[in-house]
Order: structure tokens, then C-alpha cells, then sequence
């Protein structure tokens, strides 16, 4: 067991057995729709069907006993190092997904402080349609005009940003999960990318908030918490309709964050966990096979059918990795 996190892909049939663990914070699994354990609960399913072969569940440990809690729609856990949140929101209670967004925001910046933890590290959001209109505007900018709202209250808000994935569901309801300290991350960004909280207005009236990544040290651990990332170079997509090229193009990125941390490269790489997000399914065997290449055969990996943020992108992946002092 690491010093304070340990995150693994495995086997879905143990996931019952995790469900019981006292040391265990999240217990996430993928299916047609999603739900939230309520008060007092790790698991956490998240609504896009799952494309592998032999299926996993993802596991979020520590060496601690975890505490749950509930406060208003928001389930959390808490160690002495960190906490993790989530919920599950039902969109037809609100007049619009921006309305919500900027309420789950709020409620979830409200709660870090509060309980002590006011440093959020990595979140992670699902919501269907993530490419429809509504109002007049994409669904995704209406999400990114409510998240800014919430995180603009926040002085200096840019510099704190966390690394995130926004990713259009399959199923109804606004899930989101997020872990936070009480210390915070090193905020790591692309020389190759243009910040996302720096873009220009075409991709959303107020930009999308969040980091490339973060880097966090828990004593002599070094966790790695990587964004969705996708073909983008400087703020513009690339490889458009080659879902092969826009996979090489993500992985440079990636590379370009594992260089930029500082810390070494080829370790990170070699303990990476990814989630790779496919806006067509029927791409799998041909991206597997690169992704063999690219990384190591005995990579772990989840892919996930998904809608991408934006129309043009075919993939995106998250990354997860960690190092811990010899």
C-alpha cells in the first residue's frame, strides 16, 4: 500500500468485496447509467458502457479508515490528507445545465473549505448531450459559463485550477466526483497547448476552467492527475476524422505533461493508468493496438463509449500516475 492513494483497475467481479473495505474512498464503475451512493458510500457509477473485453472497476484506497458524510446533494469522505466528494444531479430539477453547473460549483468550493480541504486536485464531470444545443448554445459552453461563475468568486481563481475532464454521458443526470486537500497541487501545464482558462471566446463565452494537470506530493508520493486530453495544438484540433492521428497527437501531449512535471518520465509512464473516451466504439481494436505501441502492452487501461467535448474529436484519455521516493 503507498503512503496515502492507491488507484487500481480491477477485475469487476471483486468489486463487492471492495464495497465493504473501510480504507476504501471510491468505488467507480462504468454502465448504461449512473449513480451515487448517498450518505455513506464509495460507490460511484458513471453512465458510459464500458468497451473492454474483461471488465474493471476502479479503486481509490488509502492505509486510513475513511469517514462518510453528507452535505445538502454532496457524498464525502475524509482522511487526514484529503477528501473525496461526489454527486449525482438531476437536470430536469433545474431551469438549465449553466444554472446547475454554477450551483454544483458553488456547493462543492463551499464544502472544501469549510470541512478544511480548500485545495481541489482533480474533478471529473458527466453529463448526455455534452454537443447539444440548448437555449441557443452548446450544452458544453453552458457548462463552462456556470463552472467559471462559481470559480470566479474565488480570488486568483486561475492559479488554483485543477486538472479535469468534462465527457458527454449516455445517460441522464449530472455526475460529478472530485478529490481535494488540504494542501494544495502544482498546476502543470502544455508548452505545446494554450491554457484552457486562456482560450480564445469561439470555444465558450467564459473559458474552460481547469489545468492540464496536477502534480501532488503526499510526503513521498507524487501523484500525477491528468486532464482529458485530446488533438489539440496551440487552442485548435487536429487530425480531424483521423482517429488515428488524433491518438498520436494526445499522447504527445501527455509526454509533453510527464516532461514538464520535472520529475522522471520514463516512471510515470511506466505506472500510468489510462481512460481512454471513444466517441465511436467501433475504433477499439485499432487504437488498443496503438496504444500497445505508444505505452506498454500491460498498460492499464479502461475505454469508455463517450461523447468528446468537442463535435470534431474522435477520443480523449485521462491519465493517472504515480511515483513514490526510493
Amino acid at each position: 500500500m503507498s503512503n496515502t492513494l492507491q488507484v487500481d483497475y480491477l477485475p469487476i467481479a471483486s468489486a463487492a468485496k471492495w464495497a465493504d473495505d473501510p480504507c476504501v474512498m471510491a468505488l467507480i464503475q462504468f454502465a448504461d447509467s449512473a449513480s451515487s451512493s448517498q450518505a455513506g458510500g464509495a460507490n460511484i457509477t458513471v453512465g458510459l458502457p464500458q468497451l473492454n473485453k474483461q471488465k474493471w472497476v476502479e479503486v481509490w484506497r488509502t492505509k486510513h479508515l475513511v469517514s462518510w458524510h453528507q452535505q445538502e446533494q454532496i457524498s464525502f469522505c475524509t482522511t487526514d490528507h484529503m477528501l473525496l466528494g461526489h454527486m449525482l444531479l438531476d437536470e430536469s430539477a433545474s431551469s438549465d445545465l449553466e444554472t446547475l453547473s454554477e450551483h454544483a460549483y458553488r456547493s462543492l468550493l463551499d464544502l472544501t473549505v469549510q470541512q478544511g480541504y480548500p485545495h481541489l486536485i482533480r474533478i471529473w464531470n458527466y453529463f448526455p448531450n455534452i454537443n447539444q444545443e440548448e437555449n441557443g448554445q452548446e450544452r458544453y459552453k453552458n457548462f463552462c459559463i456556470g463552472r467559471h461563475r462559481a470559480y470566479e468568486e474565488r480570488q486568483g481563481f486561475k492559479e488554483q485550477l485543477p486538472a479535469a475532464t468534462a465527457i458527454g454521458s449516455h445517460s441522464p443526470g449530472f455526475l460529478i466526483y472530485f478529490l481535494a486537500s488540504k494542501t494544495p497541487g502544482c498546476q502543470i501545464e502544455n508548452p505545446r497547448q494554450v491554457s484552457a482558462f486562456h482560450y480564445p471566446a469561439i470555444y465558450s463565452p467564459k473559458s474552460p476552467s481547469f489545468s492540464r494537470a496536477t502534480l501532488k506530493y503526499w510526503g513521498r508520493q507524487s501523484d500525477l492527475y491528468i486532464s482529458g486530453t485530446a488533438s489539440v495544438v496551440g487552442h485548435k484540433t487536429h487530425h480531424i476524422g483521423d482517429h488515428i492521428g488524433q491518438l498520436q497527437e494526445s499522447v504527445r501531449n501527455i509526454e509533453e505533461l510527464l516532461k514538464a512535471t520535472h520529475a522522471s518520465e520514463e516512471k510515470l509512464k511506466q505506472r500510468m493508468l489510462l481512460k481512454i473516451y471513444l466517441r465511436q466504439a467501433e475504433n477499439l481494436a485499432q487504437i488498443d493496438q496503438q496504444i500497445n505501441r505508444l505505452f506498454k502492452p500491460e498498460t492499464p487501461r479502461i475505454y469508455l463509449h463517450a461523447d468528446i467535448c468537442r463535435k470534431e474529436l474522435l477520443l480523449e484519455i485521462d491519465g493517472y500516475s504515480t511515483v513514490t521516493a526510493d
